[in-house]
């Protein structure tokens, strides 16, 4: 079955998240805001927004900010293992689930733009489900992504804790930076206590794919 568009989550506003046919898998994802203008939300918009999003936490309790970065990751964390367990759920096929946007939802409370950070959140959150359906492109026979998402995890790291500019953190996430081996991304991701292997030894059982690119 091909699905080219498939809302997957509304918001009071009017937006909504859903997963579109892309040119590599069903699961490119896609942002329409309330005035029905539709884009794809890009890895710096919201690196960059994640980065924003400590400093107005920072200004908005009055706490320092080491302190906002550790709140921001922990949420981040939090969702990153929402979609490992979702994964392992689902034979390595991970589909959103009401029950992680309510958490998505929860977590979002203790920040100023409750809404605004919610999307934040839940776009993170589409972004690593897409890359476990990712598949490599010309690969024969067809092969998902070895790195599922860890890699986004890698670049949210880079930025909340290693300081890294957005910009540079999306060409990680992006897979850019092809010239690095395996084994200098797993060191990058060792660096920020990443635990890659447990995520690259789930096993994809590719009959359970529930949007399949025809």
């Amino acid at each position: 079955m091909t699905v080219d568009y498939r809302v997957v989550k509304k918001y009071p506003d009017g937006s909504f998240f859903s997963f579109a046919k892309g040119a590599f898998d069903n699961w490119q994802v896609r942002y329409t805001n309330s005035e029905g203008k539709q884009n794809s939300p890009k890895d710096i918009d919201y690196l960059t927004k994640l980065k924003q999003l400590v400093c107005a936490l920072s200004s908005s309790t009055k706490v320092d900010l080491p302190t906002a970065i550790t709140i921001v990751r922990n949420d981040f964390v939090t969702i990153y293992h929402l979609v490992y367990q979702n994964a392992i759920n689902q034979s390595g096929n991970p589909i959103n689930q009401e029950s992680d946007f309510n958490k998505i939802a929860s977590l979002s409370q203790k920040y100023s733009e409750v809404l605004k950070t919610e999307k934040l959140f839940g776009v993170l959150y589409l972004a690593m489900i897409s890359e476990w359906h990712y598949t490599i492109p010309n690969s024969i026979p067809k092969t998902r992504s070895y790195y599922r998402h860890t890699l986004k995890a890698l670049a949210v790291m880079q930025v909340l804790r290693g300081g890294m500019d957005p910009s540079e953190a999306a060409d990680w996430s992006r897979n850019k930076h092809k010239s690095k081996t395996p084994q200098e991304k797993m060191s990058e991701m060792g660096k920020y206590k990443i635990d890659y292997k447990k995520i690259m030894d789930v096993k994809i059982d590719d009959t359970k794919e529930q949007y399949p690119l025809s």
